[in-house]
């Protein structure tokens, strides 16, 4: 599933073109589906996972251009940690946090090109209470259908 945010800065009719990433090739037989949301009718993207504090998760980054969406609810003034991590594999992962009013903005962004991949992100204050929304990609155009990430968020409250 691939998820992009556009932010309209004026009232009109817009239009969506989908094609291959090559440009070079048509496939009648795929089907695809577009949901559209109006601002203040923030839906998840599409096949977002719930996540629970310090519970490990796994995906593949499938295909260039994939795009793996996850949410945790937290609270204000609490603390958020993200850490993911990928057994050698030719995949550049990145992972980025959004804020539960602004899915276009992201509030941190981590990037690894080592392999094999480990990301441990700083300990972030939560700014305001509700679902965080963590979208993981890969940095370069690789992917890596057979080998997974461990994905895994932890919400502490502070001392």
């Amino acid at each position: 599933a691939v998820s992009h945010v556009l932010s309209p800065t004026a009232a009109g009719d817009y239009y969506v073109r989908i094609t291959d990433s090559g440009n070079n090739d048509a496939d009648p037989q795929t089907a695809y589906t577009i949901t559209l949301t109006s601002p203040g009718s923030q839906t998840d993207p599409p096949g977002t996972v719930e996540l629970s504090s310090g519970a490990p998760t796994s995906g593949y980054i499938e295909s260039s251009g994939d795009e793996d969406w996850y949410k945790i609810t937290v609270t204000e003034g609490n603390l958020l940690q993200v850490g993911l991590s990928q057994p050698s594999s030719a995949v550049e992962p990145r992972v980025r946090l959004y804020k539960p009013s602004d899915l276009t903005n992201e509030v941190w962004s981590k990037y690894t090109t080592s392999d094999p991949a480990n990301i441990l992100g700083e300990w972030q204050r939560v700014a305001e209470s509700g679902s965080y929304y963590l979208q993981v990609t890969s940095w370069g155009s690789y992917s890596d259908p057979t080998i997974p990430y461990t994905l895994t968020v932890t919400e502490e409250t502070p001392p």
